[in-house]
């Protein structure tokens, strides 16, 4: 997806995809650098974000890391997330409010954020690929993830992972 283009720009069509259409991947190759374009259009629904000066080799990364595991994060992007969920506001934490989770979703989500995919994350576990996808979707149900790269981003922000 590129971010401007005739008609609809990337930014809008990212958004309509995304949510009408969650099984559809987008990959941003742009040339903006800038951070609110990235934090935004990760937060809305892109699986990846590249600029136009990317390596061949890395571009064709990309599309098979988003093809394979649902998403894509270079240190560009990693770079961006992280100052953005270090610079929001803090809040005070609650017991209540307190994130838990099973020791199955807690090895899921560690393997999701080593970049495993599904079929070796069930090798690893000793289950079906299906209840690892089963696991991931009730993960990102549960904190209003829209991919597997916001899943990430969640899981970092809330540390959740080691």
């Amino acid at each position: 997806m590129d971010l401007r283009m005739p008609g609809k720009d990337g930014i809008e069509a990212t958004k309509i995809i995304s949510k009408q259409f969650p099984q559809i991947k987008v990959l941003i190759l742009s040339m903006y650098e800038d951070e609110r374009f990235v934090y935004h259009l990760m937060e809305n629904g892109a699986n990846g974000y590249l600029l136009k000066n990317a390596e061949p080799n890395e571009i064709r990364r990309a599309i098979v890391e988003v093809f394979e595991k649902g998403y894509y994060l270079n240190n560009f992007v990693n770079r961006i997330l992280l100052k953005k969920s270090h610079s929001r506001q803090k809040v005070i934490p609650s017991l209540n409010s307190e994130i838990t989770l099973s020791d199955k979703e807690k090895d899921v989500l560690r393997f999701i954020c080593m970049e495993f995919t599904a079929q070796e994350i069930a090798q690893k576990m000793e289950i079906s690929p299906r209840t690892v996808e089963a696991i991931k979707d009730r993960l990102m149900e549960r904190f209003g993830s829209k991919n597997t790269a916001g899943l990430v981003f969640f899981a970092v922000k809330n540390n959740l992972i080691d």
